[in-house]
C-alpha cells in the first residue's frame, strides 16, 4: 500500500509508502502529513503526476548556483555574531551548500548570506568554491570510459 503526501512546505504531491518522516524530493525537507490517498502504486503514480504537473507550471525552471562554500574547518579566534555561527555550523554539517541554500534554511536574505559569507572568507573560516561548467569534451571522455 503507498500513500499521497502533500508537502506542507511547498505544496508539491508525492507517492511514499510512509506518511511520518517524509522527505520532500522538492524542498528536502522532512515532515508529517496526513495521506491525502492510500491505495495501489500505477493508480497513484498517475493522481500525483496529475497533480505536479498543475503546480509545476507556476515555477521557474531553478538555476543552480556554480559556487559552492565549505568550512575550512579551522577554530574561530575573533567573536562571531548569531548568523555567522549558525552559516559556519551548517557548512560544518552539511559540507558544500551554495548562499541561496543557505538562505532558504537560515531564511534570510542572500544578499545577507553573501556579506556573511565573505566576511567569514576574511577570517579564514570558509572558502569558495566554483563548480566547473560542462563541455562538450567532457561529455565525450564520459563517452570514452563507458
Amino acid at each position: 500500500m503507498v500513500y499521497i503526501v502533500v508537502c506542507p512546505f511547498c505544496s508539491m504531491v508525492r507517492v511514499s509508502f510512509k506518511f511520518i518522516g517524509v522527505e520532500c524530493r522538492f524542498c528536502g525537507r522532512v515532515y508529517d502529513a496526513e495521506p491525502v490517498f492510500s491505495g495501489g502504486l500505477e493508480e497513484a503514480r498517475s493522481i500525483v503526476s496529475k497533480l505536479n504537473t498543475k503546480s509545476t507550471q507556476s515555477f521557474r525552471k531553478a538555476r543552480l548556483s556554480r559556487y559552492r562554500w565549505i568550512a575550512t574547518g579551522k577554530k574561530p579566534r575573533v567573536e562571531l555574531s548569531a548568523d555567522m555561527a549558525k552559516i559556519l555550523y551548517i557548512l560544518e554539517e552539511k559540507g558544500g551548500m551554495t548562499v541561496g541554500e543557505l538562505s532558504y534554511i537560515l531564511v534570510l536574505k542572500p544578499r545577507k548570506v553573501k556579506e556573511i559569507l565573505q566576511a567569514l572568507r576574511k577570517v579564514g573560516l570558509a572558502e569558495c568554491f566554483i563548480k566547473p561548467k560542462k563541455t562538450l569534451e567532457s561529455f565525450s571522455e564520459d563517452q570514452d570510459t563507458l
